[in-house]
Order: structure tokens, then sequence, then C-alpha cells
């Protein structure tokens, strides 16, 4: 087995590739199939080997065939050969090797990279082989991402790096710091609390359309809330729930603050003429210590905490509030009668509270 790698890596150094010659019958790779003048057996014999690829865009520049996309970038290899194939050799260029017949690798920086292929079969043994062949670019703002390298223009990937993080950023993202980077293809988002992706960072504005695996979120920015892309199902908005696994977690957050509210906590934001609250929400003012906060309109958010209704301005208690506009509802602590309203609490001041 080694004498006979050791023969195909010799075959893939050198080169055998024939890209003018009919490829394998039913061979679909990239939308096109491939189709033989003739039937194949298992014995003809292996004058050449083709390989096709799947999983980025395939361009023609000066004549040479390209196989490119942002990184990291995942491609699927497949062989093609008037012939059966026993063994297979792929090299990668980012020294990396395969003994797969039809391999899935992942290019994680950008570059240029070399890939060869060396087989053998009954029908004797080829190779081919292709210089500069993967094209890897660099990450845009905003991509899913593992490795600051893979972003590029002094961006940081951030949850990356070896980093551990949860939910949406365990991808990570490719962000810039607002201090170093002016925002031009994007917007200033201020993450607050004190997770991993806490910060003033650059993420893409919701104008030109979010990268894949990104929603359009209303996020704090320098003087008002502005929409920004972040990994989707990573901040929850204002009125949505934020219980952690222990507690109240701001980091669930795009304000950075999980307010207790309800049963399962509410992301909130203190607020007043100056800091207004985002679209969809509105600046109350509860009758107690809450103070001045930001609360859904029942119309943006789906109420469901069982703690929480929508509620109109004027009720009574330290839960109670005002402000708001007349005759609009929001997703705010509901009035109770008795401990029956409240499930795994009591009705305490006429409002559910923790037992």
């Amino acid at each position: 087995m080694r004498r006979l790698l050791a023969g195909l890596l010799l075959l893939a150094a050198c080169g055998d590739d024939h890209p003018g010659d009919p490829l394998d019958a039913g061979t679909e790779i990239d939308g096109y199939v491939f189709v033989d003048a003739l039937p194949l057996s298992d014995g003809d014999t292996l004058a050449w080997v083709d390989f096709a690829t799947s999983g980025c865009t395939l361009t023609t520049v000066d004549a040479t065939a390209e196989c490119s996309g942002q990184a990291p970038l995942s491609v699927r290899f497949a062989p093609i050969a008037p012939g059966l194939i026993v063994q297979a050799l792929w090299t990668f260029g980012d020294g990396e090797v395969s003994a797969t017949l039809s391999p899935e690798h992942d290019f994680l920086l950008p570059g240029r990279y070399d890939v060869s292929l060396a087989i053998s079969g009954p029908g004797g043994s080829a190779a081919a082989a292709r210089a500069g062949f993967i094209v890897v670019t660099e990450a845009p703002l905003g991509a899913a991402c593992s490795d600051s390298l893979q972003c590029g223009d002094g961006r940081t990937c951030l949850c990356g790096d070896g980093a551990t993080c949860d939910g949406g950023w365990a991808a990570g993202a490719c962000v810039a710091a607002c201090d170093v980077d002016p925002c031009d293809e994007g917007a200033c988002a201020h993450l607050g609390g004190d997770a991993p992706w806490s910060g003033e960072w650059c993420l893409p504005s919701c104008a030109a359309g979010c990268p894949d695996g990104r929603a359009c979120i209303d996020v704090p920015g320098n003087t008002t809330w502005i929409e920004a892309c972040a990994p989707a199902g990573a901040l929850a908005a204002i009125g949505e729930s934020c219980a952690g696994a222990v507690g109240l977690d701001d980091a669930a957050c795009a304000s950075g603050d999980c307010t207790a509210l309800g049963l399962r906590g509410a992301c909130s934001a203190a607020c007043s003429v100056a800091a207004p609250c985002p679209t969809g929400a509105a600046c109350v003012t509860f009758n107690g210590p809450l103070g001045a906060r930001c609360v859904a309109d029942c119309d943006a958010v789906a109420c469901d905490d069982p703690w929480l209704g929508c509620v109109a301005a004027g009720g009574a208690g330290n839960l109670g509030f005002t402000g708001g506009v007349v005759a609009e509802t929001y997703c705010a602590p509901e009035p109770c009668l008795d401990s029956g309203a409240c499930p795994s609490g009591t009705c305490s001041g006429g409002y559910c509270r923790p037992l």
C-alpha cells in the first residue's frame, strides 16, 4: 500500500491531464452531464484522468479554469476516467491529502491552491494536476468564519480563533472594530453586556441585504437604534424572552439588557426622549423601580410569556405603566387576581411574581 501511494504521488506530481477527452457516461457535476462515445467496461485502459467539482464557482481566466469561493470554502471533488478506478490519491495544495474516491475538502484560508489526482486500476494508472485551480477569496463583512485570516482587511473573526460562543455566534462572524473601520460598508453596532461578542462592532448594513445565515435586526448604534445584519437567532429583540440556563441572560438580547419582566424575562432597554426605542417598541414608565423602559408593541412580537399580556397604559401597582401611544397595547406584566393565573409563581400586589 505504501509503495502504491508513493507511485500515485509521483504520478500526481508529473500530471497527465486530458480535459478534452470524453468523460464518464452519466457523471453529473456542476450541472453538466458527461457522456462517452462508447460504453465503458472495467477492463478499459486508464489512459487519462480528469476531475470535476461542486460547491464553488467555475470560471475561465486566460483560458485556465478556476474554482472559486469565499473562505472557508468547501469543495467536493469527483474523478472522471475511461475505466475502473481502484485507488485514488488527492493532494489539495494546503498540505492535506485524501485517498477517498470523491472527497469533500475544506480550504480554510484565502489563497490559490494546486490540486492533483493520481489513480490506478485494472487498466493502469493516470494522473492530473491543475496549478492554482482553487481560488479562495476573503470572507466579506458579516460572513461566517472560524479564523480572522479568513476575513482580511484588518477585520477579526468575532467568536472565531478558538473562542467558544453560544447560539448563532458559534460559527463566528467577520467584523471590524468601529474605532478601526469607519463602517463605510456597514453599521456600527453597540452590543451591550459582557458576552464574548459584546462591544462596538461594524456589522453589515441591511440596506444591501444580509449574507447567508444572517438576519436584519435592530441593534443599538451611536445615538439611536440602527438596522444591521447579525447571525440569525443570536440576538433577541425588545420584548422577546431572554432567560438563560441559570437566571436572566443579558447576552441573549440585542440591547444587552434582559429585564425581569414575565416568567422568562424580556429583552428591554432604558429609554428617554434622547434615547428612544427601536421600531416596534415604545418607551413607557413603570410605576415602580424599573422606571422608563422599552417594551414591545403587541403588533411587533408574539407576547407568549404566561405572565405577560397585551396591556394598555394606566395600570396600578409598581408593574403598571404610563406612556406609549393611546389605544396601543404592549407586551407587559398583566394584572392577576389569584395565583392560578401565575404558573410557577404567585399573584402578589396584583401581578405575577416569583415564589
